[in-house]
């Protein structure tokens, strides 16, 4: 769990663009005000349209405090995916608790960041500038999917040595799991303006995959 931690807290930094950090509340308060709306623009106009007066004027202020705390507007920007891929709750993945309830639990929670409006509207802005910003592509990457199926390798290794069940590669059967969990949907919502599922639709899902993920490695 250490080389987890620290690779994530690796990522987070890379992903804070940053100038000077405020020491003050009400300095605190400015800058969260400022990524505030800097994150509505970005995810509703994209990194090029967004611009930076247009920020400060709406975030009130002036444009000199906006520059000491971000000096630029990709600086602004990696501090906008960095507070959004940061500012999530992951379960306690407990090896010695009733390991239906984990994994259903565990995927629900994954399915509610991964299609969350504003989540999703961030994935779709980093492939847009993936090239532009390859850096934070690659940290959210971390950030993201390799963080969620660390957390679940780590789980499923510990289940295998207590022998409560049968898993011969933790690594291989996690990347099964997030695969029957999010392929189909992650697809279909990519490329189709579907409406997202509900929060009873996707408990019904990751029930499903927890089911039949347990029935392919349990003894017996």
């Amino acid at each position: 769990m250490m080389k987890q931690a620290t690779d994530y807290m690796n990522a987070v930094r890379l992903l804070s663009g940053r100038g000077e950090v405020p020491t003050s509340e009400r300095g605190k308060r400015r800058e969260s005000q400022i990524i505030k709306v800097a994150t509505e623009q970005f995810l509703k106009l994209g990194y090029g349209d967004t611009s930076l007066d247009t920020i400060s004027k709406l975030a009130g202020g002036s444009k000199t405090t906006l520059y000491r705390f971000f000096p630029s507007k990709a600086d602004l920007f990696q501090s906008v995916v960095s507070s959004i891929v940061a500012n999530r709750q992951d379960i306690d993945l407990d090896p010695t608790a009733d390991i239906f309830s984990s994994l259903s639990e565990f995927g629900c929670r994954r399915l509610e960041v991964v299609f969350a409006k504003q989540h999703w509207s961030l994935l779709k802005l980093i492939h847009a500038e993936k090239d532009r910003f390859p850096r934070i592509a690659e940290a959210y990457y971390q950030l993201g999917p390799v963080y969620s199926r660390t957390l679940l390798t780590e789980y499923l290794s510990e289940l295998h040595e207590s022998e409560r069940l049968r898993i011969k590669n933790p690594e291989q059967s996690a990347n099964f799991f997030t695969s029957m969990l999010m392929h189909e949907w992650y697809l279909k919502y990519l490329y189709t303006n579907d409406r997202f599922p509900s929060k009873d639709e996707m408990r019904q899902h990751s029930d499903f995959v927890a089911t039949n993920f347990l029935d392919i490695h349990k003894f017996g």
